[in-house]
């Protein structure tokens, strides 16, 4: 199976998110969820989709923060920003701003590889805070 190579984006005016194919026109990025509808996003927020999906189902993005939980009800968990690591080119990771692995492109040698306890809470764009 083929998998799509999708992008998001937050738009420069409105702050929205899109979901869709990414390219570069002139000096702009653009998102396009149809071929023809196109929104100027800021290369900044610019996330590719790691093709994996959190426990309720939701798309996991590059820059997204996950809620690993670790416990029970997930109460002693921590939350954790998907990156892609150079290293591996093709893996996403995710990394805990407390941890250091070294040699690696990522904090953390925790792969996204199982997404059962795995929750999205926000992005390192809206929500930086969570990280701290």
């Amino acid at each position: 199976m083929i998998q799509e190579i999708k992008f998001r984006g937050r738009h420069k005016v409105s702050n929205c998110w899109y979901y869709g194919y990414l390219y570069k026109q002139d000096n702009d990025w653009i998102i396009t969820t149809d071929g023809y509808t196109r929104y100027v996003v800021e290369m900044g927020s610019v996330g590719q989709d790691t093709g994996l999906k959190d426990k309720n189902g939701k798309e996991i993005y590059e820059g997204d923060l996950l809620h690993y939980g670790l416990g029970v009800n997930d109460i002693d968990g921590s939350v954790w920003e998907v990156e892609w690591d150079k290293h591996t080119l093709g893996w996403y990771c995710f990394v805990h701003p407390d941890e250091s692995v070294e040699g690696t492109g990522c904090n953390s040698l925790y792969y996204l590889n199982t997404q059962s306890t795995l929750a999205i809470v926000g992005n390192i764009y809206e929500n930086p805070e969570l990280l701290k």
